[in-house]
């Protein structure tokens, strides 16, 4: 029995389940039949992450996966989570960098704790070359060494008459506005200030 055989990949679900996540097994949406779903739906956050599993003896193929890819799409799925008894054919590794989906196998689910396994439904929004860019296209790139890094993002300021914040404010924000929208292909994200509103370096209040 999967349930079984896949033990450590339940027992992550249950996790997140204990940590306040919804999940449905067995759910049923547009039509689409998934192991496991995981629902967020609170004033800040909306999103879900679907689970199948694939208990075969014979590998998956890329036909199988891109055909779970457009179910996940279908029911609009921030992550696709697919787990396989045998295997994945070398060609599914055209999905894992430009789509929601991910591919796991039943080793690397035995290897890996329940307690580990469980914090990919906790969905990030990551965000990285974090950059400032005036009218004239000067760019204030931020030091990346992490003590520096966080000196400036909680340090500096942006301002303009009617407002003083901080990057991190800025990326608090950003996180907030657009974590249903993350999955795991990189995005761009800009947003524009007031032509009035200007930096202020943190070691020179300038």
């Amino acid at each position: 029995m999967k349930w079984i055989k896949f033990k450590n990949l339940i027992e992550s679900i249950k996790l997140a389940e204990k940590r306040g996540l919804n999940i449905f097994w067995k759910k049923e949406i547009q039509d689409v039949i998934f192991d496991a779903v995981v629902e967020v739906k609170d004033s800040s956050w909306n999103y879900i992450i679907v689970i199948k599993i694939i208990d075969s003896d014979e590998i998956v193929s890329a036909e199988q996966v891109e055909l779970y890819l457009n179910d996940s799409q279908k029911v609009k799925a921030s992550l696709a989570i697919l787990a396989s008894g045998a295997g994945f054919i070398d060609e599914c590794a055209k999905f894992y960098d430009s789509s929601i989906i991910r591919l796991i196998t039943l080793d690397v689910i035995n290897q890996t704790p329940p307690s580990e396994l469980t914090k990919c439904f906790d969905l990030i929004l990551n965000l990285y070359n974090f950059r400032l860019t005036t009218p004239n296209n000067k760019i204030f790139v931020f030091p990346n060494e992490p003590e520096i890094l966080k000196f400036f993002m909680q340090n500096a300021k942006i301002e303009d008459a009617n407002m003083s914040v901080t990057p991190e404010d800025i990326v608090n924000s950003i996180s907030r506005h657009n974590y249903s929208d993350a999955s795991g292909v990189p995005k761009s994200i800009e947003h524009i200030f007031p032509k009035e509103t200007v930096y202020v370096n943190p070691k020179t209040a300038l």
